[in-house]
């Protein structure tokens, strides 16, 4: 094997071993289904970093069966993230709502209590179950992902299990490419000569 083909394969594997690794980030709801303790957990088992959550209530259980979709009646605790900071964002009544986050980092996890309502009623007693559709959008720092609450019934209650942006380069990674690329030219331009 030629000086070239080791350079270009040293370069390649150090180049690979930045690149994030792929996971999962859970969402979960205990239940049980009927239960109308609101909490939601997220675990960040995943090689990138969360950024930032939105939850989307417009195609919640509720609106599906017939009643109008579940609206964000406020927070009532939260459990940041190990070291981080969570910040709540979204209107009383609408049916959108998340949270702003600062290291959030692979293996964290993060809690919150909230309250959902009804657009015509604020003081409706929602259960789990009516957060099954429920819309999630999770940007990372490796891209935005997304998926939707659904009923396990396994653990009686609700789970979204979202895929990494799989693949991405660290920013890093990419500026180590491009000078492994340069200095690889030049060896070969050298090597003609």
């Amino acid at each position: 094997m030629n000086r070239f083909a080791l350079t270009f394969a040293a370069i390649l594997g150090f180049a690979s071993s930045s690149i994030a690794s792929a996971g999962v980030f859970n969402v979960t709801a205990p239940g049980p289904l009927s239960s109308t303790d609101i909490s939601l957990r997220i675990d960040n088992d995943d090689g990138f970093d969360l950024l930032k959550v939105t939850f989307d209530l417009s195609t919640t259980k509720s609106f599906a069966s017939g009643n109008p979709p579940l609206t964000f009646g406020g927070i009532v605790s939260t459990t940041p993230p190990a070291g981080g900071t969570a910040t709540v964002f979204g209107t009383l009544q609408s049916t959108s709502f998340g949270f702003d986050f600062t290291s959030f980092n692979n293996g964290e996890w993060f809690s919150f209590s909230w309250d959902p309502d009804i657009a015509t009623d604020s003081s409706y007693g929602a259960v789990v179950s009516e957060m099954a559709g429920m819309g999630i959008e999770l940007v990372t720092s490796g891209g935005t992902v997304s998926g939707t609450l659904r009923v396990d019934s396994d653990r009686l209650g609700l789970v979204a299990t979202i895929d990494s942006p799989t693949g991405v380069p660290e920013p890093g990674t990419v500026g180590l490419l491009g000078i492994g690329a340069a200095l690889l030219g030049l060896a070969r331009r050298r090597r003609i000569r």
